[in-house]
């Protein structure tokens, strides 16, 4: 019974642990964006000011990471040094109850074994959603310039846009081990919008059109 309510307090604090991260996170990194544009810097200057803070919180969180490990070990080391000193005092003293009850001696380091291991996973957990909700954050805020089209391309603000099943998980970070991106990433196969601009090789469209168009890609399996 404790064990069980052990393992239901750990997965608790994780889950607490991992939405407050992600707020705070996200949160913070909008709030940048907001600040930078209400300061009307450029592109170029948000750019570099994004990756000034998410090398600032790399370097913050490492070392985070590291004080956490600290703290644990010597919390860890401190314990079993005096459980350590305790069960010898017990066993010099009560040698004799010891061996009449050396199976409930067993079931109750086994316990703690089982109980430890739980909260180091919960450890583990906390640790890797703070790093992911912190990859998060501060890699989807990056403003893209405006591109000019060459002699035969065309210029479309989208309006609307396809997506892929597999897209979202993409957006939602999930496939980021299996399927790295390089950011800013856009992954529509189909849009449909109004013509901005075109190049000087282009006679078929003019600004202002309204279009569909299906870019270059090797799958479509659109929803």
């Amino acid at each position: 019974m404790v064990l069980v309510l052990l393992n239901f307090v750990f997965s608790a604090v994780t889950a607490i642990t991992n939405l407050l991260s992600r707020l705070i996170l996200t949160a913070t990194a909008c709030l940048l964006v907001l600040v930078i544009q209400a300061l009307k810097l450029s592109g170029g200057a948000m750019k570099v000011a994004i990756e000034q803070l998410s090398a600032f919180a790399e370097s913050f969180f490492v070392s985070l990471v590291e004080g956490i490990g600290n703290i644990f070990s010597t919390l860890f080391d401190l314990s079993k040094e005096r459980i350590s000193n305790s069960a010898d005092a017990i066993g010099s003293a009560l040698g004799v109850l010891m061996e009449q009850t050396g199976n409930s001696v067993v079931g109750l380091l086994n316990g703690l074994a089982l109980v430890f291991e739980g909260f180091v996973g919960m450890v583990s957990t906390i640790i890797t959603d703070l790093w992911n909700n912190l990859m998060d954050a501060t890699g989807y805020h990056v403003e893209v310039p405006i591109p000019a089209p060459s002699k035969d391309e065309v210029l479309i603000k989208v309006e609307a846009a396809s997506i892929n099943p597999f897209d979202c998980k993409i957006q939602a970070g999930v496939a980021r081990p299996i399927l790295p991106r390089k950011f800013p990433f856009i992954p529509v196969n189909d849009v449909a919008g109004e013509v901005v601009e075109v190049g000087s090789g282009i006679k078929n469209f003019k600004a202002g059109d309204k279009v569909v168009s299906m870019l270059k890609s090797t799958v479509c399996l659109t929803q």
